[in-house]
């Protein structure tokens, strides 16, 4: 009985230790399948986080505690939270560790930034990159090319050789920061922005490129210019564009960048500066000074249509037609290929170019003269002046200024009559004394002393004959007083010099 009795004990005893093995088992195994599917999710999401990066382009920073992303425009700064935000992977705390990790084991963590042609500094990021640039390609070069350099060139050849000489140095030594910015002016439709959206982002890569406008640059932010190959600056405007700050960028071999939210860093200089507008009085201000050797300035004398039209033999509407046809060569790498081989050998034994100061620079250089002195040269180079005293003077050129230069200062009368004084002492042709002297004024006969002023005066004379052609020329009607002037689109200034000058300001007191 006993022993039935034990049987049973030792057969529960078994099932017992077989049940709590079987569990056990089983425990392990439902453990081990969680752990399983826990690494399934985890080499899943490490799969995408991995995509992410690659398809992103994600680095570290540490220098600026920020993570850049590569975008077809270039590099851009995001934080941590923006990152997050931008992926639901990145949103866990795994997630984020898991991405950290995979920059670190890629080599995408970076101790700082920068951006050069040459070797970049150990752990640096480079912002240039060279891949995307096109090959020269010898055949024969598309009409197109020609055609658009002509137009831009204003019809020079000087300046049409200019131009490609500039593009082939960039592409044959990129990292010279010398090469003078090409200034173009100051017609519309003469292919600027086909020249560098298509053709140049051809040559250099879309990501290199940069259209940009006067705030990118002469504003507290200029991230947009950093390790660019060609920034294009638009549709600038004399009166907007500080020019202060261009000449410390344009030349200069290294720049401070300011990004929003970012440490300001120091990068080099890497890109070719291009400045474009339709202002007909120069889209920079010349400084008449060295700081001059910057800028190369190319005036436009038409647009594309009309110059293709006449090269071609066809009408107006035919050349529009022809360009709308061709224009894809321009964007055609093999196309593009085969016009900068062909300006690469012209061009490449030659050193850096010097800016082009040809005809087109003069004009402007006249044509930014202050107002000032574009009335003192009309009123001291009438064969007829005699006198003219500083209030009388300043009187003009403030009717002057505030016409056709309204966004203008205009100095007052001891600023103008140093300014005067010095100008005339440079310009002794006009045979006028640089210093004020006191004169006896006479009636119309000469024959009686009526008053005396303090004036410069042409020659030696002590008295002068008494006139006010100042009164005389605002009585006929002031020019702001004529709307077709005022509404008008800006004029030349010799046209504005010509109609001053026909209101009778040629002998004044």
């Amino acid at each position: 009985m006993s022993t039935s009795i034990d049987a049973k004990i030792q057969d529960l005893t078994t099932q017992a230790e077989q049940l709590k093995v079987a569990r056990k088992t089983a425990a392990q195994a439902d453990k081990q399948a969680a752990a399983a599917l826990r690494e399934q999710q985890r080499q899943d999401l490490e799969r995408r986080i991995k995509e992410i990066i690659e398809r992103q382009d994600y680095r570290f920073i540490r220098g600026q505690g920020s993570y850049v992303e590569r975008s077809p425009a270039g590099w851009g700064f995001l934080n941590k939270q923006a990152l997050q935000n931008s992926h639901a992977e990145l949103q866990s705390s795994e997630g984020f560790m898991l991405f950290t990790k995979i920059l670190e084991a890629d080599g995408r963590i970076y101790r700082d930034i920068t951006a050069t042609f040459d070797q970049a500094p150990e752990e640096h990021l480079n912002l240039i990159d060279r891949r995307d640039w096109v090959q020269p390609n010898v055949d024969d070069v598309h009409p197109f090319f020609n055609y658009l350099t002509w137009t831009l060139s204003g019809e020079k050849e000087e300046a049409q050789d200019h131009i490609e000489h500039v593009i082939a140095r960039k592409y044959l030594r990129p990292e010279d920061f010398t090469i003078p910015c090409m200034v173009f002016y100051p017609q519309g439709g003469i292919g600027k922005n086909v020249f560098v959206d298509n053709v140049l982002c051809t040559i250099f890569g879309r990501h290199q490129v940069a259209s940009v406008s006067t705030d990118n640059v002469s504003g507290s932010f200029n991230g947009v210019i950093a390790g660019k190959t060609i920034v294009f600056i638009d549709e600038s405007q004399n009166d907007k564009l500080d020019m202060e700050k261009m000449k410390r960028l344009v030349g200069n071999r290294y720049v401070v960048i300011n990004e929003k939210f970012q440490r300001p860093y120091q990068v080099e200089n890497t890109a070719l500066y291009l400045i474009g507008g339709n202002d007909i009085r120069g889209v920079i201000r010349v400084g008449h000074d060295n700081s001059d050797r910057r800028w190369s300035v190319i005036k436009a004398s038409r647009p594309m249509p009309e110059v293709i039209a006449d090269l071609r033999g066809i009408t107006i509407d035919e050349a529009k037609l022809w360009i709308s046809e061709n224009i894809w060569v321009t964007r055609d790498a093999r196309e593009v290929g085969r016009w900068l081989h062909n300006i690469l050998v012209r061009h490449r034994d030659k050193e850096t170019p010097s800016a082009y100061h040809g005809e087109d620079f003069d004009e402007l250089a006249s044509n930014q003269r202050p107002a000032w002195e574009m009335v003192a040269h009309e009123v001291f180079g009438d064969e007829a002046f005699t006198y003219v005293s500083a209030p009388k003077l300043h009187e003009m050129v403030s009717i002057f200024t505030k016409q056709f230069f309204p966004n203008s200062r205009v100095p007052n009368v001891n600023d103008l009559r140093a300014c005067v004084s010095s100008w005339l002492g440079k310009h002794p042709e006009f045979g006028v004394g640089s210093e004020i002297r006191k004169i006896n004024l006479t009636n119309l006969g000469g024959d009686r002393t009526i008053s005396s002023t303090s004036a410069w005066v042409r020659g030696n004379a002590t008295s002068c004959e008494r006139v006010n052609v100042v009164e005389k020329w605002v009585s006929c009607g002031s020019w702001m007083a004529e709307e077709d002037v005022i509404n008008h689109e800006p004029e030349p200034i010799e046209d504005m010099l010509k109609r001053f000058k026909n209101r009778g300001l040629s002998v004044v007191s």
